[in-house]
């Protein structure tokens, strides 16, 4: 009697200790799947802020060609006006050779030349009048 109360107290014991055993494995296990899903959070973030920095300097980098883009624009046609005005410039000097007299006299002919058709058509006039007193 006394053995066979000894054996099945060992033979619970043995249990509580497979219990036990069963009851830790499944701790652990919990644990493991608890860090592996911290882990898997932790990783999620990490690649939303790659994706949310990625995005970021995509729309920065769009923004730098767009003002880059601009400024080219604005360049070209500052050297547009540029051109123009060294364009006016030369037009308004002397042509390198003729002599800066020539060019005076070409300005001055052409200025007196309607002066000149005015006094003609004026002198006409008298001429006609004259010819009609004569008369």
């Amino acid at each position: 009697m006394f053995q066979q109360q000894q054996q099945q107290q060992q033979q619970q014991q043995d249990v509580d200790v497979e219990k036990a055993k069963t009851q830790q494995q499944q701790q652990q296990q919990q644990q493991q799947q608890c860090d592996a899903m911290r882990k898997q959070e932790v990783q999620q973030q990490q690649q939303q802020q790659q994706q949310q920095q990625e995005s970021a300097m995509r729309l920065s980098t769009r923004k730098q060609q767009q003002q880059q883009q601009q400024q080219q624009q604005l360049l070209s046609e500052l050297k547009w006006l540029f051109k123009q005005q060294q364009q006016q410039q030369q037009q308004q000097q002397p042509k390198p050779g003729s002599n800066q007299g020539e060019q005076q006299q070409q300005q001055q002919q052409q200025q007196q030349i309607p002066a000149q058709d005015s006094g003609a058509a004026s002198r006409k006039q008298q001429q006609q009048q004259q010819q009609q007193q004569q008369r």
